[in-house]
């Protein structure tokens, strides 16, 4: 990694408390990768069969539910200007990308 890149990941992780890309979790197509570390055939199967059960988990789809109900009414009862607007549609943007990214992980195959 280039010294920009460091300086860089620094103050977004350490001055901002950001995620850098070292953080962000990604397949491969073999096995998962975080902070720069190959999880094992055990650890990615275990992740993709812990993604499944999340996504059956009925906490899980309470709180997804409730999470929505609160977005929609922020964006549409609650709000008075378009700042209210935009804020619950970004709750809702926030929901979906959690829901879309439980299950991409849970339908993973390895290859």
């Amino acid at each position: 990694m280039d010294k920009v890149t460091r300086l860089e990941n620094f103050v977004l992780q350490e001055i901002l408390n950001a995620p850098v890309s070292e953080d962000i979790l990604f397949f491969d197509g073999k096995g998962f990768i975080l902070n720069g570390n190959r999880f094992d055939a055990a650890e990615t199967q275990n992740f993709i069969v812990s993604a499944e059960s999340l996504t059956r988990n009925p906490v899980w789809k309470a709180l997804l539910s409730e999470m929505k109900r609160i977005g929609y009414k922020k964006a549409v009862a609650d709000s008075t200007e378009w700042e209210g607007v935009r804020f619950g549609k970004a709750c809702l943007y926030i929901v979906d990308l959690l829901e879309k990214k439980a299950h991409e992980m849970a339908t993973l195959k390895i290859k």
